[in-house]
């Protein structure tokens, strides 16, 4: 038998995170949860674990209200992105012209949107001219492999192998004044606490002296990686390059990434 069950949640004022149990029955006993592992590579399996939801609170601020997204290999970041209450609006190239782009505040390339999405191409000089009139692009990783536009950067970039993959590393700022470290959420050491998997990946090896770099990280015992998030003025707005792994911290309600995605898209404004 199924029964549907409604309830209300009160958040706290405060930022908090928590997690959401579900309960049945006097003796309080955990209700389970059931997941489907069906895929084609492995017999079907059931995953039965602990009902539990995780619930954040957060006051994060973005000055971005109209965020287009094109989508790339797969990810949900344009689903989690209007949890910050903007206008995210996901776009077919085939369909996209300079007076729709005209409409936006900022733009987003999904991960490796430039491996797989052909019609990146032919808009590529109209995403060059909506960033030189005062409006944001930014591009989320690439591989090196089957590239559909080589150079698709506004100055020299060659993407490269580098990532770092311990989820505690630490973060150090390069510039604590940088204006996407700042406003219009002040970003601090503990909002890199708590990420999931990895900090980044397919840091590039090469950039113009004309990007920024933002944050300094390393996995134990090699060489601090400062291209991670590399940010270049372009005309009157700013071209973003971004290893960091915001399509594996977004669905796990990680604050800090939040933030940072929400300075970075506001960073034209």
């Amino acid at each position: 038998q199924k029964q549907t069950v409604f309830f209300e949640v009160t958040p706290q004022k405060s930022d908090s995170t928590v997690m959401l149990t579900a309960v049945l029955g006097d003796n309080n006993e955990t209700a389970l949860h059931r997941t489907a592992l069906e895929f084609d590579h492995i017999y079907h399996q059931q995953l039965i674990a602990p009902a539990h939801c995780k619930l954040v609170v957060a006051e994060i601020d973005i000055s971005a209200k109209k965020i287009g997204y094109i989508p790339g290999a797969g990810d949900e970041v344009a689903e989690y992105l209007k949890q910050l209450q903007t206008e995210v609006v996901v776009l077919d190239p085939k369909k996209i012209t300079k007076e729709s782009l005209s409409t936006f505040d900022a733009i987003i390339t999904g991960i490796r949107a430039y491996n797989v999405n052909k019609d990146l191409v032919g808009i590529h000089a109209l995403l060059l001219d909506f960033v030189q009139s005062g409006k944001t692009l930014l591009v989320q990783y690439n591989t090196l492999d089957d590239l559909v536009l080589k150079d698709f950067t506004p100055y020299p970039l060659t993407i490269g192998r580098e990532r770092v993959t311990e989820e505690d590393s630490a973060v150090s700022f390069i510039d604590p004044q940088a204006k996407v470290l700042n406003k219009p959420n002040k970003l601090m050491q503990n909002d890199f606490l708590n990420w999931k998997q990895e900090r980044g990946l397919y840091f590039p090896s090469k950039w113009d002296e004309k990007y920024q770099t933002v944050l300094s990280m390393t996995d134990t015992g090699e060489t601090q990686k400062t291209s991670g998030l590399l940010i270049a003025p372009y005309g009157k707005g700013h071209y973003i390059y971004c290893g960091i792994s915001f399509f594996r911290q977004l669905p796990e309600g990680v604050t800090g990434a939040y933030k940072l995605l929400a300075n970075l898209l506001s960073v034209s404004k």
